[in-house]
């Protein structure tokens, strides 16, 4: 009933905003007011008069009177990688935890990828995360990527939603390709020699390095 709606805060709301309320209390949802383009927003409730507050952490809050002309949508961010302050994370949803009908940190998990090699996979949280995976990846080559690193600060890239790349934990005479959330082949600059390290993927890696690399690299 609620996976998307748009239209009017008319009086016929008031009868539903009970169950919106539960439905989508703490999710990102994405509003369009007449002069405005789409924005994303958090639900944060419904209060006693009956009015539904969201919050932006650039514009601040919006509070939704019955009659507002406003229009509501739900959108899930594509799972993949995104760039995210210097680095990457990684976003996929949940498919088991679907008792709330809009992206939340409960049905769509996010982690920094570097967190991979410290024991530690806890899910990040905040509006500015679920910005990231929302943005658009600027494209970029693997050697474009590891030349943002020299004395940026940055450690991370996303190449595609697929595809990134990073520096590894030690040893900053190579770096570290990504897939799929998981480090596959160790990238060597040096050589242009990408080492595969997992089977399963050398035809999507071989794939990449065809449309994306012009065949830069030599995978072995």
């Amino acid at each position: 009933m609620f996976n998307k709606f748009i239209g009017r805060f008319d009086q016929s709301m008031l009868e539903e905003l009970d169950e919106f309320g539960k439905r989508y209390s703490g999710t990102i949802l994405w509003l369009k007011f007449p002069t405005r383009d789409w924005e994303m927003f958090r639900f944060k409730g419904v209060n006693e008069n009956n009015e539904v507050h969201f919050y932006n952490n650039d514009t601040g809050s919006v509070i939704l009177k019955v009659n507002t002309d406003c229009e509501i949508d739900v959108r899930w961010p594509e799972r993949g990688f995104a760039d995210y302050n210097g680095g990457i994370i990684w976003g996929t949803k949940v498919p088991d935890r679907q008792w709330k009908r809009a992206p939340c940190e409960k049905n769509f998990t996010m982690f920094d990828v570097m967190s991979h090699f410290y024991g530690y996979m806890g899910n990040l949280s905040g509006d500015r995360i679920f910005q990231s995976l929302f943005a658009p990846i600027v494209p970029v080559t693997i050697l474009d990527a590891i030349n943002l690193f020299k004395g940026t600060g940055f450690y991370g890239k996303a190449l595609s939603k697929q595809f990134a790349v990073t520096l590894p934990p030690y040893n900053r005479a190579h770096f570290l390709l990504w897939y799929g959330g998981q480090p596959v082949a160790i990238i060597r600059p040096s050589k242009k020699v990408i080492e595969v390290k997992h089977e399963y993927v050398f035809q999507e890696i071989k794939d990449f390095n065809r449309d994306h690399e012009n065949n830069v690299w030599t995978l072995s």
